[in-house]
């Protein structure tokens, strides 16, 4: 697995954290490591991506790499993670975005780590579906629709915002 300061995947300042704490001392506790970086990253936002970390390490324990290999460049409708995983990671991001309300930098933060799995969760929801199901009246005016449109709005203003935000 590749370990760069790249900004196209999630907590990989967390990962970079904790990858350098034990290269110093492997005798730390990488449990201590990551409650550490995110109450000092994230502020009041840590418990929400605490329960986003714990998830996905839940959900990745339970993958048969031998099936479906993980790699930086796979694709996510073929991870092999359940596309309830990233509903549920939704909620927890939402959680620690409420959490920050009002902090620029807490929250941009935050913003940052939504947008990605936000952005797994566009996709998955469009894998394979014709053009025609985004033009149905009962999808787009449902709740879905309305969740997944402002999960692309907030990821299309991230964006915007930050020119080298994907780079």
């Amino acid at each position: 697995e590749q370990h760069g300061p790249t900004k196209r995947s999630n907590l990989y300042k967390l990962r970079n954290y904790v990858i350098a704490h034990l290269m110093w001392n492997p005798e730390l506790s990488v449990d201590e490591l990551v409650n550490d970086f995110l109450k000092g990253y994230y502020g009041a936002g840590a418990v929400g991506l605490r329960k986003y970390f714990d998830l996905i390490h839940e959900e990745g324990r339970k993958l048969d790499e031998r099936k479906r290999p993980l790699h930086m460049w796979g694709k996510v409708a073929n991870s092999g993670f359940p596309n309830e995983m990233f509903e549920e990671a939704a909620k927890y991001l939402k959680q620690a975005q409420a959490a920050v309300a009002g902090d620029p930098v807490l929250t941009r933060r935050v913003r940052i780590e939504r947008a990605m799995n936000d952005f797994s969760r566009i996709l998955l929801d469009n894998v394979g579906a014709p053009v025609e199901v985004s033009r149905n009246p009962e999808y787009v005016n449902g709740e879905r629709f309305k969740d997944l449109r402002e999960a692309a709005q907030s990821y299309y203003a991230l964006m915007k915002e930050d020119a080298h935000f994907l780079h």
